[in-house]
């Protein structure tokens, strides 16, 4: 016995020569033909599907996905490094570039949180400085660095990353967090102006306005919280916003009640060292000027009040006629897309070469302007997870990259795809539709115009295309019009005589199986290399698949092994075929789509029109023809929906909160009388800036809403007080207001140069976040010069309303 033994029968290919000498067939007399003898065997690659080239080259696009917890900035840094070490061993014509690098926007986005941080605390040190002594000032502006430290650390704790949204969040509250500390500061100061001890002042001035300044950050907060009942993909997109907000209000509120107060106790020089002669005769001169004016404007307060709601209304008319609103605004455009269609069985090559003639218009862009382009014959799709994805060889894109547009003489990316419009004259030589999409920042909304026909037969949803295609080629501001109903390819079926088949003794999987295999040939085996299996595929050669006679010389063996001709038990003929059916809410789907010029029209102003044209030219004529809208025109619909939700819920829980803190009905509704006058300024600065409202100028309005009633709640407070006091409505008004004249200035001018760098691009321009910036900063200033005024005659006129009510009842005026 010499043990077990393992057999194994070695029957596995290697080479294409070892399949060239398997023996197919022989005989008795020692004749045998060979595969060598009847095919042709290549060892080659499999057919193309999508061609891809980089600068018109043809190239293998690595895309690289950072996992949710990866730095995105060191992560791209390693890309880099690892890609300069692979160049330095690879060959010197192997060339490599990069393309879509979005670390670019987070850095870019970072150098603007850093820089107009740094802009933004200069701007609101030298702003105090001019109301407070030096030592309070700094004293207060520690607050924003502390409110922002706090806001990191818990944003690590809560799993949030530093990324596009959340550095938006901070942007937006880094004017905000100081506001409390202004207040604290500004009544500290003021005491000890008045000669009481630096250490006594901080504990009594920081307890005369805990109250009042613990319901502005409050109101602030909840002005926020109704954002995390957003919908859609515009909720998703902004919901870290609210939850930094809160963070970092949260740790200013609590910075400015337990550091600010020792600190000032600490470094505040009482007054009689200190000394500022020139800043207090300043303040006196604004105090008396400001109180000669209030008194004036409470005597005549009704024609004051008449004013201000006649400015409310021409403010809102302003709008309704003059303005659009636009969800994303078309800011720094950096990317666009080419997307091409040929006729219906255009082959990949030929596509490749009639795109290629393209390729040299775009090759022709300066350097200054063109960062990289990326082409993508056979596909038409935004990213990989692109519903909207295409496949075909009569369709390709052309993804152009272009530098930053604040590059030295870069023109916009408007003006780019103008030229090139102007410069290419193949489109209807080589292509059947040509068109440009630009790519916005925001969160994908889908094309600027697109509506959805439904209905149940194909022939009339294209026609009903045709019809809206052709209304909407006729409104000017409109460009790129088009329809997504494909025909596709012409289909050759095979069909089959089931009784001719029956008796060759065929069923319908042997032909349909014979047929596949004519055409796309078959997988006989496999050849193993390591870890790689390579497909052997016998096919007919690729002259006669391309034609349709192959199947007059297609012979299937039956189940004896007889061979039948295809054509003895088939017919062959040709009809229209559908390239996709797309369904929505199970019915059959046609979209029209279209971009528009923001200058001269907008979504909604479109989806008004088509309503009309539907409903007199199509309704009635196409019966089971349905209209709807989605992509930018839905998500506007919807975020105007739920910005009204989230301002009523906001207004709302503001007004609970005040109600509580002034436990009165009546005082509340004075504070609030803010708010709409702040949406004015907003409608005025926006206006003058020749800029439409748009989604990020409503969050900026929604923040407002919390922002704009702090001065208002600090007033009233201090109204109230003195009442309480004894004095008389009419001069506890004018005393309130000289005494919260400095911390009203302060705490608007502070927010509004900390949001000016951002709005204005002093410290680096972001294009996404100067609405928002915008609409919080000058909505704040426009509000509070008027709260100077509002506020006094309206608080005054409910003094006025409520004693001619008591009078009336007969009773003994109490005071409000």
């Amino acid at each position: 016995r010499r043990g077990d033994f393992l057999v194994r029968t070695m029957g596995e290919f290697e080479t294409a020569e070892e399949i060239r000498e398997v023996i197919i067939r022989a005989n008795d007399l020692g004749n045998w033909i060979q595969v060598k003898d009847v095919a042709q065997v290549q060892d080659t690659f499999e057919d193309d599907d999508m061609i891809e080239k980089t600068f018109g080259s043809k190239a293998i696009n690595l895309t690289v996905v950072k996992k949710e917890r990866g730095d995105i900035v060191r992560l791209v840094n390693q890309v880099k490094e690892t890609v300069k070490a692979f160049q330095a061993e690879a060959p010197p014509e192997l060339k490599v570039s990069y393309f879509d690098d979005l670390s670019y926007y987070v850095k870019r986005r970072l150098n603007v949180l850093k820089n107009n941080g740094l802009v933004g605390i200069t701007f609101v040190i030298l702003a105090l400085m001019l109301f407070l002594s030096r030592n309070v000032a700094l004293m207060t502006v520690i607050g924003i660095p502390i409110a922002v430290m706090t806001a990191f650390v818990m944003m690590k704790f809560a799993g949030m990353s530093i990324n596009l949204i959340t550095m938006f969040g901070l942007i937006m509250v880094l004017g905000m967090v100081v506001d409390d500390a202004i207040i604290v500061s500004e009544n500290v100061n003021r005491l000890i102006e008045k000669g009481m001890p630096p250490r006594e002042a901080a504990v009594t001035g920081a307890s005369q306005v805990a109250l009042p300044v613990t319901t502005t950050v409050l109101t602030t907060i909840v002005a926020f919280i109704p954002l995390f009942f957003m919908s859609g993909i515009i909720g998703k997109f902004i919901a870290a916003i609210p939850v930094v907000v809160i963070i970092a209000l949260s740790a200013s509120l609590f910075e400015c009640f337990v550091i600010l107060p020792s600190h000032l106790a600490d470094f505040s020089r009482p007054h009689n060292v200190s000394g500022h002669p020139l800043r207090e005769k300043f303040m006196e001169r604004m105090q008396g000027v400001y109180g000669g004016f209030l008194k004036w404007v409470i005597r005549h307060r009704y024609l004051a009040i008449t004013a201000f709601a006649g400015c409310f209304v021409g403010a809102i008319l302003l709008y309704m006629t003059s303005m659009r609103f636009i969800l994303f605004p078309q800011g720094l455009i950096e990317e666009f897309f080419v997307r091409f269609k040929a006729p219906i069985g255009t082959s990949l090559e030929e596509m490749d070469r009639r795109m290629g003639r393209f390729e040299e218009y775009v090759l022709k862009l300066p350097a200054h302007e063109m960062d990289n382009f990326v082409t993508q014959v056979g596909l038409v799709t935004e990213g990989r997870r692109d519903p909207r994805t295409d496949r075909g060889t009569h369709v390709g894109q052309i993804h152009v990259f272009l530098t930053p547009e604040k590059t030295k003489g870069r023109r916009s990316a408007d003006a780019i795809i103008d030229a090139l419009r102007k410069d290419t004259d193949i489109h209807g030589e080589l292509f059947d539709e040509v068109t440009f999409e630009k790519v916005q920042a925001g969160p994908p909304v889908g094309k600027p115009v697109t509506i959805e026909l439904r209905g149940d037969r194909l022939d009339l949803l294209e026609e009903v295309a045709g019809r809206f295609k052709t209304f909407l080629n006729q409104i000017s501001g409109l460009k790129d019009v088009q329809d997504d109903y494909d025909p596709g390819k012409t289909e050759l079926r095979v069909v089959i005589d089931e009784q001719k088949a029956a008796k060759a003794f065929l069923d319908i999987r042997m032909i349909a199986t014979a047929v596949r295999n004519a055409i796309e040939g078959g997988v006989a085996t496999t050849i193993k290399k390591t870890d790689e299996e390579i497909d052997v595929l016998v096919r007919y050669p690729e002259e006669k698949v391309r034609s349709k006679e192959i199947l007059d010389e297609v012979y299937i063996p039956n189940r004896f092994g007889h061979l039948v001709p295809l054509r003895r038990v088939a017919a062959f003929e040709e009809v229209p075929g559908v390239h996709a059916i797309k369904h929505l809410d199970r019915k059959r789907l046609v979209q029209v789509t279209a971009d528009i010029d923001e200058k001269k029209v907008s979504p909604l102003e479109i989806e008004r029109k088509a309503r009309s044209f539907f409903e007199t030219e199509i309704a009635r004529a196409y019966s089971g023809i349905t209209l709807s809208f989605g992509g930018e025109q839905e998500e506007t619909r919807q975020s105007l929906q739920d910005f009204m939700r989230a301002l009523f819920l906001a207004v709302f829980l503001i007004f609970v909160i005040l109600a509580a803190n002034f436990n009165s009905v009546v005082r509340p509704l004075i504070v609030m009388l803010a708010i709409p006058f702040g949406i004015v300024g907003v409608i005025l600065i926006f206006y003058l800036h020749g800029k439409p409202i748009s989604f990020m100028a409503l969050l900026g309005v929604i923040g407002l809403s919390g922002v704009v009633v702090n001065d208002s709640i600090v007033l009233v407070d201090f109204i109230v007080s003195l009442r309480k006091s004894g004095m008389s409505a009419f001069e506890s008004i004018i005393q309130a207001g000289k005494i919260r004249l400095r911390p009203v200035i302060l705490t608007t001018v502070t927010t509004l140069v900390g949001l000016l760098p951002v709005a204005y691009g002093l410290g680096g321009s972001d294009p996404f976040l100067k609405p928002m910036a915008l609409a919080i900063g000058w909505g704040l200033a426009f509000a509070t010069v008027l709260t100077l005024v509002l506020i006094p005659c309206a608080y005054s006129i409910s003094d006025d309303v409520l004693g001619l009510f008591r009078r009336l009842r007969g009773k003994t005026a109490v005071s409000t």
